[in-house]
């Protein structure tokens, strides 16, 4: 039976917060929850990550195999990657602006509903997600237990592309679908708009 991109992606997250209680102790207080927490303070992480999971769906819906598969993998790899350079010590300047950038690039690409090949959507979803993870990285309390609190923000990604697999879905059944995709895909490019002028 074939498992789609984020049950894959929840599979492997579960084990984490394991591996780290076993290191850290209460992940309560070694630092799960504050990476859980983390993706959800910020409108542009919200956004980036339910116009990924949406346009995950868009590519498969017209004929991108494995797309729903292999997209969120590679966006939540990515962070993860973005996130242990960060906590290495490795600097990256505008990083901010690489997050709002991305927010602004997934939503026109849902507004326009343009497909791309799978390899390039992976590297195209790869390399703003580093943005991503460094940020993510960068806010890591000094108490956190590292481990714990890079399993909390790929926990908590999983699930916002989870939620923008479903919305997608769920837009893909509706008479006015295609409306749908694009007018979220506005209010994301928006945003991000937003965020590259403030």
């Amino acid at each position: 039976m074939k498992r789609n991109g984020i049950q894959l992606a929840a599979f492997s997250v579960a084990t984490l917060p394991l591996a780290a209680v076993a290191h850290s102790g209460d992940p309560l207080h070694s630092g799960f929850w504050s990476g859980f927490s983390h993706p959800f303070t910020g409108a542009d992480h919200i956004m980036a990550m339910l116009a990924v999971g949406m346009w995950a769906v868009l590519l498969k819906n017209s004929g991108v195999k494995n797309a729903t598969r292999f997209v969120p993998i590679s966006f939540l790899a990515a962070m993860l990657v973005g996130a242990i350079l960060t906590v290495s010590g490795v600097v990256v300047p505008l990083v901010e602006t690489g997050i709002a950038l991305s927010v602004m690039l997934f939503g026109l690409l849902l507004v326009g509903g343009i497909r791309l090949p799978l390899n390039v959507t992976l590297s195209l979803v790869a390399f703003f997600a580093l943005f991503h993870g460094m940020a993510h990285g960068a806010e890591m309390p000094t108490t956190a237990a590292t481990i714990s609190y890079f399993a909390g923000f790929i926990a908590a990604s999983s699930a916002l592309l989870a939620m923008g697999s479903a919305a997608a879905k769920l837009a893909t059944q509706t008479a006015f679908s295609r409306y749908a995709m694009s007018l979220s895909g506005g209010v994301f490019a928006l945003g991000g708009i937003y965020q590259l002028v403030m």
